[in-house]
Order: C-alpha cells, then sequence, then structure tokens
C-alpha cells in the first residue's frame, strides 16, 4: 500500500548524539536546553521573534485564545480540520463559522464581517495546504474592528508571502509538528507571536501559570520534552532539502497527470509554498469518490482532505455554508511526501490516468 503521507527520518547520528545528550545531562524536560535552541532555530526560521513550543497544534490553539482572554465568539472557517475549531469550542467560545470565498479554500472577509458583533473576540484562520486566500483583507479586518488575527498554519511551515513568513502576518500563528507534516517532532507544535507582551503571557500559560513559587496566572501542561526537541532539532537542516523533493513531485504530477475532470490547486506567483500537499478538486463528488474506491483497490491511499465541513458537526451551533459544504465533497488528496519514490509516483500517475480514460 502506498501511504497518503509518510514522515521524514531523522539524520540518525545526530538523533543518537541529542538522546545521549539528554541522558548523560539528566534534563528530559520542563524548557530544558533542547526545547530552547529548538525554539531559537525556530524563529529564525519562521521569521518571528518567539516562539513557544508546546504538546500539539491544539494546545497552541488553546493558548493562543487564553493568552488574548478570548470570550464570547470566535469566527473562523468551516474548511479546515476539526482540531481548529475545537480548540475554541472546548475553552467553551461560541463558535461562527464564515463561508467560503466562491472557487476558494478560505473564509469570505465580508461573511465573516456580517458575523462580527460587541462580543467576537478573534478571527481565526486557517492556512489550507499551506495557501494565504486573501490574508491582506483579513488582517484589515482584525485592524478595522481591533479584534486579534490568529492564524491556524498548521500547514504553513516555511511558507513567505511577499517575502514576509505567512506566521508573521497575525497577532499569533500555531504550528502543528505531528509526524506527518512538512517539519515535524513526532508529536509537537508551537505558538509563535512578534508581541513581547504575548510571549511572557504563553510562557505562563504553558506551564501552569507559574515560575518557580512565584504564581502569575491560571495555565496548563503545555509544555514539550527534551526528546522531542531532539526529533526536530536532528530534521531542521533536512527541511530545505525536503521542500525540494516535495516540489519536484509536486511538478512531475502537474507535468504528467491528464487532469480529466479535476483539477489542481492554484499557487500565487507572490507566495514562497511549501509544496505539502496535492489537493485534487473535482467537478462532482461522484468522480472524486469513484477514483478514492479505484485508488484503494489498486493499493494506493487517498483522502478526503477536509471533509465534511466543519459547521455540519454536531458539536457546533447548526449554520448553513454552501460553498464549504460543496468544496468538502469535491476535494481528493493523492499522496505527496518527500519520500515517495519514482518508481511509487509514477504507478500512481498511470493508475489515475488509467482511470480518467475509462
Amino acid at each position: 500500500m502506498i501511504e497518503l503521507v509518510k514522515p521524514a527520518k531523522p539524520n540518525q547520528a545526530k538523533i543518537n548524539a541529542y538522546l545521549a545528550q539528554i541522558l548523560e545531562t539528566g534534563y528530559y524536560t520542563n524548557n530544558g536546553p533542547l526545547v530552547q535552541k529548538l525554539e531559537s532555530d525556530l524563529a529564525k526560521v519562521l521569521g518571528v521573534s518567539h516562539v513557544l513550543f508546546t504538546a500539539n497544534g491544539t494546545v497552541s490553539l488553546e493558548l493562543a485564545l487564553k493568552s488574548i482572554h478570548a470570550k464570547g465568539n470566535i469566527i473562523t472557517t468551516p474548511y479546515s480540520y476539526v482540531a481548529t475549531a475545537n480548540a475554541a469550542n472546548w475553552l467553551g467560545l461560541d463558535v461562527r463559522f464564515a463561508d467560503l470565498l466562491d472557487h476558494s479554500f478560505f473564509p469570505c472577509p465580508n461573511k465573516m464581517e456580517s458575523l462580527i458583533d460587541q462580543n467576537t473576540s478573534a478571527l481565526l484562520i486557517t492556512q489550507v495546504y499551506g495557501l494565504v486566500g486573501p490574508l491582506e483583507d483579513y488582517v484589515s479586518l482584525a485592524a478595522k474592528y481591533n479584534i486579534p488575527l490568529i492564524l491556524d498554519a498548521a500547514h504553513a511551515f516555511g511558507v513567505t508571502f511577499k517575502g514576509r513568513s505567512v506566521s508573521s502576518y497575525g497577532d499569533l500563528a500555531s504550528f502543528s509538528f505531528h509526524a506527518t507534516k512538512v517539519f515535524h517532532t513526532v508529536e509537537g507544535g508551537a505558538i509563535v507571536t512578534n508581541n513581547p507582551e504575548l510571549r511572557e503571557r504563553l510562557f505562563n500559560l504553558r506551564s501552569f501559570g507559574h515560575r518557580g513559587d512565584q504564581y502569575l496566572s491560571e495555565g496548563i501542561n503545555g509544555k514539550n520534552s527534551e526528546v522531542h526537541a531532539a526529533f526536530g532539532l536532528a530534521q531542521i537542516d533536512q527541511v530545505q532539502e525536503s521542500l525540494m523533493n516535495r516540489k519536484r513531485i509536486f511538478d512531475l504530477y502537474i507535468k504528467s497527470l491528464t487532469f480529466n475532470g479535476f483539477t489542481p490547486i492554484e499557487i500565487p506567483a507572490d507566495l514562497e509554498w511549501n509544496y505539502c500537499y496535492f489537493p485534487l478538486l473535482f467537478d462532482d463528488s461522484a468522480a472524486k469518490e469513484a477514483l478514492k474506491e479505484y485508488l484503494l483497490d489498486k493499493g494506493i491511499m487517498s483522502r478526503r482532505y477536509f471533509y465534511p465541513a466543519l459547521n455540519t458537526l454536531g458539536q457546533f451551533h447548526p449554520s448553513h455554508c454552501p460553498v464549504a459544504e460543496d468544496l468538502a465533497c469535491k476535494v481528493l488528496c493523492i499522496p505527496h511526501f518527500a519520500a515517495l519514490t519514482a518508481d511509487e509516483q509514477s504507478y500512481i500517475i498511470d493508475t489515475i490516468n488509467k482511470f480518467t480514460k475509462k
């Protein structure tokens, strides 16, 4: 079976050296030297002032919302992984979904604005597939109403827009470092900001709200370990090579697939992308389901990513987002990861092309 994604392997010698250091020093967690080094290195890679390494991307979103004292409601997208909206819902916030722009993965700024009221605490936007949508419109909308802009940048590691790191456009940005991501620490995430006050607040929230015997705020255990940091440090120098491999694989798909009944995503010229996924956009949902079953029968995994639209899930207040609901039924992601072999990709391409000629 050809998997949809396959985790990148860290450099064996580097991971062994870091693990030996951990065992020698006995420093396993609690903001240890490897965590601090990873945060420093990531700040340079991501083009931000402050990075806090966390347990996972969902915790990062929760910390972000807590750091701005979010109450009332937040406005977000119905087209994302469920963790985006769950983080807000888990904290007791009213999650309001703004439907998407036509032919887009991103919420319509006008529809978002229509949902803003005096109880709105934040705009929460997902950088779906590492893309940005009308990012500058979201920045302007947040500024107009003096509302924080939080970016769920789980897909956007290393992505820049108009020469700036995507994560620098928001007041806060959350990353996932799950094993399937472009850069991973097996499990983990990060919350980043350029605001020093928010950084201090986040640091306390991440560690039970206290430093030593000084209790400063409420808090949870959102920390991550030296072992997870070691996995990240052992891979961080491999990211550029990984991105080059992903681009090569992406370009070959674009060159070789016949694209009969579906289209690939479009990459804006002013976006330096990370080639994290390869979604196919179908003309109708029946064709997408047929290809999904055909690929599975041929030993190729694929995924309806994202499906279903979040506004249809029972834990949220019912809302109607027809564009998102339609899009969620028409997207299929096919295998795309740095270690995908030439033979595997050739087989995937031949299989899809044979299907489209049936």
